[in-house]
Order: structure tokens, then sequence, then C-alpha cells
């Protein structure tokens, strides 16, 4: 069986993702490896769960040779590809490239390559998306899967040896490169300093519409920070008269830090859920809105359950957290104290403190 498809995304609402649910519902696999340029943190996201519901993820080994050159890859992305079941993560030229300021390549590292292999199948997904949320999903790019299915007829057999070329191409990179452990202090010293300083080179994750609401700065550093800050205020008693609520409002796009894009939707539209953590309590699917007020409402732990006792006039922290199954936030309520500390924080990386027009403050570092 010969396998051949080109997406023109995001014309006649097409992904790049689509590419790989083509693959994996012909046959199955057991090998995933990736080279691509960078990996952020929300493409890590949209490709893992599309894989994951499509085949026996934690069956597959998987190797992803990734680029950080000028420090754009997100350190919690490569945590996050690293946790994986069987999988394995190596940089291209990484230990030359972390001893130089702002990681700046000697020869850039720019494929966007994925190989597919099992016993009787290679499929290659390439093309122009990055490992990245606009790359697989909303960015204008164009992709192609090529792939052949054992057993062969002739005219399929020019398929199988090109994508064996690939294959090929990937192990002699992947022998030279340098497995992610051996840098990955170094790196992550590398980019948290640059993101202190406010000169993260932007990623296609940067682009595009960004909406209303937030800075294109103020929306790079909800990105690439792993902490944000915010004062709640008092909270809409959406739980009845005498009960705290748990809607949190905050300015438009500010769910970029959660992982989605800060592009312009309809009001009242459900954005996506976010997994949050506080104490004991590990909710998975915290709904996060646009809401007809134009706000980003993000709903928390109840009150009291699953929550602290209430959340009006508190500061609250989120916290980037990376493991095998997924990226969650860990919530905390903030002390008179951490509360300074975390303004001191943002102060340094250049992240704040900010005021909401209704002048609530928040920041990120």
């Amino acid at each position: 069986m010969l396998l051949f498809q080109h997406v023109t995304q995001p014309l006649d609402d097409s992904e790049y993702l689509s590419l790989f649910g083509a693959a994996l519902e012909v046959t199955t696999f057991e090998a995933f490896d990736a080279a691509v340029a960078y990996a952020t943190g929300t493409g890590t996201q949209v490709l893992l769960r599309a894989v994951r519901s499509a085949t026996n993820w934690d069956r597959i080994r998987k190797r992803w040779l990734i680029g950080v050159d000028w420090c754009r890859s997100e350190p919690w992305a490569l945590e996050h590809l690293s946790a994986q079941l069987r999988s394995t993560v190596k940089v291209f030229d990484g230990a030359r490239v972390v001893t130089r300021p702002g990681c700046v390549p000697i020869v850039s590292f720019h494929p966007k390559t994925f190989i597919l292999q099992g016993g009787a199948a290679k499929c290659v997904v390439c093309g122009a998306g990055n490992l990245s949320r606009n790359g697989l999903t909303v960015g204008h790019e164009v992709g192609s899967l090529l792939g052949a299915v054992k057993p062969l007829e002739t005219h399929e057999t020019t398929a199988w040896e090109s994508c064996s070329a690939v294959a090929s191409w990937f192990e002699r990179l992947w022998i030279s490169a340098t497995p992610l452990a051996e840098i990955f202090p170094q790196y992550k010293r590398q980019y948290e300093g640059r993101a202190r300083n406010g000169i993260i080179v932007p990623t296609d994750e940067d682009t595009g519409p960004i909406g209303r609401g937030l800075s294109s700065d103020q929306l790079v550093k909800l990105r690439v920070s792993r902490r944000f800050w915010i004062e709640a205020g008092n909270l809409h008693r959406n739980r009845g008269p005498g009960r705290p609520g748990n809607q949190l409002m905050m300015s438009r796009n500010m769910r970029v830090f959660f992982g989605f894009p800060a592009i312009d939707l309809p009001r009242d539209t459900l954005v996506g859920n976010v997994a949050l953590e506080y104490g004991d309590f590990r909710g998975e699917d915290c709904s996060l809105r646009f809401s007809n007020n134009a706000m980003d409402v993000l709903a928390l732990p109840v009150p009291g359950t699953e929550g602290p006792s209430k959340y009006d006039q508190e500061t609250l922290l989120f916290e980037r957290v990376s493991d095998r199954a997924a990226v969650h936030f860990v919530l905390r309520v903030l002390s008179n104290a951490e509360k300074r500390r975390s303004k001191v924080a943002s102060a340094r990386a250049r992240g704040g403190p900010y005021r909401m027009t209704s002048g609530r403050e928040w920041g990120t570092f």
C-alpha cells in the first residue's frame, strides 16, 4: 500500500496533525523519530495528545533530535518529551551550542521531519511545520506524508526506499548528537537568563494574529515563563449568595500561559481545559473560557473542598510543571511576604509587575 498526502494548513480546515492520523490509522508502528529545529511546550502537548489517542504510545520507542539554536526550544517542552515512556531526547551539536552566548549555532539545525517505522511500514511526515502549536494546527504551512506498507507492489518500492533513506539520515545525526541530560542544566540557565533580560528570540508561537488585551512582549513573557501570579480581586458569586466564587477573571489572552494561542475568539467560547493542582487535589478539566465580558475566565478548584477557603482579595501563583502524562499547573495562594518576593522576581525577570485595567497587578518570572 502506498501512502501519499499533502496538507495546506489552514486552508480547507486542514491541519498538519492530520498527517500523523492518516499514517497511524493504516497500520501500527514500533518506532517514532523526530528531527525538529525547536520544540515549544504547546507544540509538544498537541502532538502527544494526537498520537497518544491513535496508537499504543507508551509501547513505541521514541527519539527526539531537537535544536536549541538561539534558545528557541522551551526547557519545559524538552522535559515533557524526556518524561515519556521509552523516550530519549538528544540535541544537535548541543555540546558546542550551549557554550556559545545565546546558543548561536555554528551551523543552524532546521529540519521538521518525523519518521514512523514498523516491521511492515515506513512513513515520513515533513514540510514546514515546527514542533509548535501554530506549526501543527493553525499557521500557514504545507506538509506531506509519504509511506509504504508491505507487501510492496513494484510502484511502491520507491516510496519505501525513500523513507528508508530519510531514516538513515536520522541515524547518522542521532549517533553524534548530545544527550539532553548532559547539557540541560547549562541550557536551562542560558534560556532563563535570556528570558529574564527580555531577549528570547520569537518562535512561530509569537507570530500571526495575537488578538487584543496584552502587548506582544507580555504575551511572550507569559509563554516562556514558568510562573504567573495575579491578584484575584473579588470573584463573581457564581456559586450562589454567601458562597465564595471560583471564576478567576483575567485579561484577554492570558490564556497563553496555559498553552492556548492568542487569537480573537467569539465571546462566550470555551478555550479549553487546564489541569490544575492544589494540595492533594488534581483536576484535569478546569475550564478556561473567553467570556461575554471579553475576559479570559478560569474555573479554579472549588473553595473549601478542592481548593482554599476563598480566592477573594488573594494573590494566586500558577507554576507550570511537566510530567509524563501532560503539563499541569500547581496553584498556590501567596502570603504577603511571598507576594512581595514574587513582585521582586518579576521585576528582575522584566516580567512585570503589570496592571490590568481594573488595577489588579500581575506578573511572570
